[in-house]
């Protein structure tokens, strides 16, 4: 009888060995076929996952020549879909909740991000949320939220150079996307960074060819500082503001400075070359979360 008890106990028990369960949300659909492509790769990120499947929502499909159509019907038909996404979370075993990678690239990472936030507010947790080129602003109030949705560390793959993202900026939202870095410092076990550094390039597998290659390594550093963006960013080098500028702050040979005549900031690193530059409430942020990463670097200091 007692080995027909434990035997009945185990039968209730989680299955802890069972692999991740993965869900990709893909982004705004113009002229792609399918998202074959990320769907291999985080397989191959994930070997022992009990599945990996791709979450479709209704972006239409269109040439890129009404890209400005197609983004304005995507972008309502992602905010629309987030609430549902979050019902079919909500929905799951919570056995299986507590197995869900949910992966959001572009505008699938805003449908995450509005997704999680919303089961974050129900006290409702995943394993883990992963976000790649993400369309959404880097200021909005509900990435904070999403990341508590997550019973793991949370990253979010950037890149300073994706021309898509530029895009978004320009014609889209006028908001620097969360694509090209978070504007809050998180503390570090509960949110992390990686830069992609490929030019003009938004594609979602290449994004997580980058972070299956930090799985493989056992190495998820971001690799250079992140700087925060506010306007339409190209790096280039500079005299060091010996006139018409104004020091606000500086570390480490990083520095903050505002224009005398027109009032607008920028962020130089130690080089003199100029990372970012707007409003000076955006780049005061900007320059916190640069103060947080070389403050981390250091280590703690005796």
């Amino acid at each position: 009888m007692p080995t027909l008890f434990l035997l009945f106990l185990c039968c209730l028990a989680p299955d802890t060995s069972a692999g991740p369960i993965v869900w990709f949300v893909h982004g705004m659909v113009t002229t792609r076929e399918s998202f074959d492509e990320e769907i291999e790769v985080l397989k191959k990120t994930y070997p022992d996952a009990e599945s990996v499947t791709q979450i479709s929502w209704n972006s239409p499909k269109m040439p890129l020549y009404q890209m400005g159509v197609a983004w304005s019907i995507s972008l309502e038909n992602a905010e629309k879909f987030a609430p549902e996404l979050a019902k079919r979370i909500e929905a799951l075993p919570d056995e299986k909740r507590r197995r869900l990678i949910l992966v959001g690239h572009s505008l699938g990472g805003r449908i995450a991000v509005r997704a999680g936030a919303i089961l974050a507010k129900k006290g409702i947790r995943i394993r883990q949320l992963l976000l790649a080129g993400s369309a959404v602003n880097n200021d909005d109030p509900d990435i904070a939220r999403a990341i508590e949705v997550s019973t793991e560390k949370v990253y979010n793959l950037i890149n300073f150079s994706d021309g898509l993202l530029a895009i978004y900026k320009i014609g889209g939202e006028f908001h620097s996307p969360l694509g090209t870095g978070y504007l809050y410092a998180m503390p570090e076990e509960r949110f992390g960074e990686i830069v992609m550094d490929e030019p003009l390039r938004h594609y979602g597998y290449m994004y997580l060819e980058r972070y299956r290659q930090c799985v493989e390594r056992g190495d998820f550093s971001c690799g250079e500082i992140v700087v925060p963006q506010d306007f339409l960013q190209a790096d280039f080098s500079t005299l060091g503001g010996k006139v018409w500028w104004t020091e606000w702050d500086i570390v480490e040979g990083w520095r903050l400075q505002q224009n005398y005549f027109t009032g607008h900031c920028r962020i130089l690193d130690p080089k003199g070359v100029r990372r970012a530059w707007g409003r000076k409430h955006v780049m005061e942020k900007a320059f916190a979360k640069v103060r947080a990463q070389l403050e981390r670097e250091r280590g703690p200091q005796k």
